[in-house]
Parts: structure tokens; C-alpha cells; sequence
């Protein structure tokens, strides 16, 4: 794919078109990410947000930030996930494009969970919650029951990460399910209840396994490995 894509793009710029070279930028930055090559997929996504900058495509400048901050947020970036999404999620407010509004709120609220900042963090999930978009209900409330959690809320972090699961499981959505039973998994742990923690771990593994996700499998397992350290003390 990063060769056809590469190809492509020389073609392009040999047209000078573009709004190609623009999305075969998108693409190389998409591929880059999935690889985790920070510095390759943020130049890719830069230029290919210069590019729709130059023809005059904010929407699709927009998107492409949306993407990065999401990007930086898999990568541990939160401060430079914060900084892109405030600013796409401005734009997506003014023009009423809730979708998008969601998926930025969305990285907002995960970067100030890593950053500890569990008031901001709230705040974006209930701005989720109030768009009413049934398509990322399971992501808020794995968000909202990651909140609890850290607040060391567990009855009410354990409820909100079953209604999770519970919905992604119905919307065949494994990715969100991995998450949530990750987080399901901490709950358990966090309460001294191995059996449960160890089962969710597995079941988060298992599909992050089959999503070919590397950082999220080697997370689990690490939660894993400090579960059975805990048990053997």
C-alpha cells in the first residue's frame, strides 16, 4: 500500500494536482500511524493539511487535524493531541457537523484522562453523551467508566464498562470492546478480584490480538504480567 501510495503521489505531483497529492498524503500519514512512525505519519498528515489549506478545503484540513489528534493520542502525545483537536473541534461547532464534533471531544477527553485531569476529561464525554450519536456510545462510556475508575468510583466504573461492552458487542465493534474490557479488567484488579481481572485481560487480549494492534497488545499483557506478580506475593 506505501508503495502504490508513493507512486501515486509522484504522479501527482508531476500533474500538479493537488487535491491528489493532498490525499495521498492522508493516506501515507494513515499507514504511517498504523505503524506507529510518529515522525512520518505527522509530516504526511502536515502536508497533506497544507495542501487543502492551499485550495481552500477547510473542511477537509479539519478532518485531517481530527485524524492526527487521534493519532497523537494512540502515540502518548496528549499536549499535541489537545492542541489539534481544540482547534478542529471549534471548527466543527461552527458548523454544526456533530459527527466530528464527537470524535474530537472524544480525543480531548482521552488526553486529559492520561493527563489526570479528570474534571476536563468528564466534560468532554458529557458533551459526547449530549450529541446522542448511538454510533459512539460505546466509546463514551468506556471513557466515562475510565473516569470512574481513576476516581476509584468502582461500582459505578464496573456499570458504565458493561453498558460498553454490552453495545459494542452489538455493534460487532471489537475495538471499543478491547478497550473496555481492559478497563473492565483494571476495575477488577483494583478490587482484589483476580479471577475477573485476569478473564477481562484475556478477553481485551484476544480481540487486540485480532485487531493486530502491537501497543495495545503489549499493554495488556503488561497488565497481565503485574497481575500475576500481584498474585504471587
Amino acid at each position: 500500500a506505501r508503495h502504490h501510495n508513493q507512486r501515486a503521489l509522484a504522479v501527482a505531483e508531476q500533474l500538479q494536482d493537488t487535491l491528489r497529492q493532498a490525499r495521498v498524503h492522508f493516506n501515507l500519514a494513515t499507514i504511517a500511524a498504523r505503524g506507529e512512525e510518529s515522525e512520518a505519519a505527522t509530516l504526511h498528515f502536515e502536508q497533506a493539511m497544507a495542501l487543502y489549506q492551499a485550495i481552500g478545503d477547510q473542511v477537509r484540513v479539519e478532518l485531517t487535524r481530527t485524524n492526527m489528534g487521534a493519532f497523537f493520542v494512540s502515540t502518548r502525545r496528549y499536549h499535541l493531541a489537545i492542541a489539534a483537536a481544540r482547534q478542529a473541534l471549534g471548527f466543527f461547532e461552527r458548523i454544526q457537523f456533530a459527527d466530528w464534533v464527537a470524535l474530537n471531544a472524544i480525543n480531548l477527553s482521552e488526553s486529559y484522562i492520561a493527563l489526570e485531569d479528570y474534571g476536563l476529561a468528564e466534560q468532554y464525554a458529557s458533551q459526547v453523551v449530549a450529541l446522542e450519536l448511538t454510533a459512539h456510545m460505546p466509546n463514551v462510556l468506556t471513557i466515562l467508566g475510565t473516569i470512574r475508575l481513576r476516581q476509584q468510583a468502582f461500582g459505578e466504573a464496573q456499570t458504565l464498562l458493561e453498558e460498553a461492552i454490552e453495545i459494542a458487542q452489538a455493534n460487532t465493534d471489537p475495538y471499543i470492546a478491547a478497550f473496555a474490557w481492559r478497563s473492565m479488567g483494571e476495575v477488577h484488579a483494583a478490587v482484589h478480584d483476580q479471577p475477573k481481572a485476569r478473564a477481562a485481560f484475556e478477553q481485551s487480549l484476544e480481540l487486540f490480538s485480532a485487531l493486530r494492534l502491537a501497543p495495545e497488545v503489549e499493554r495488556t499483557r503488561a497488565l497481565l504480567e503485574a497481575l500475576g506478580n500481584s498474585d504471587s506475593r
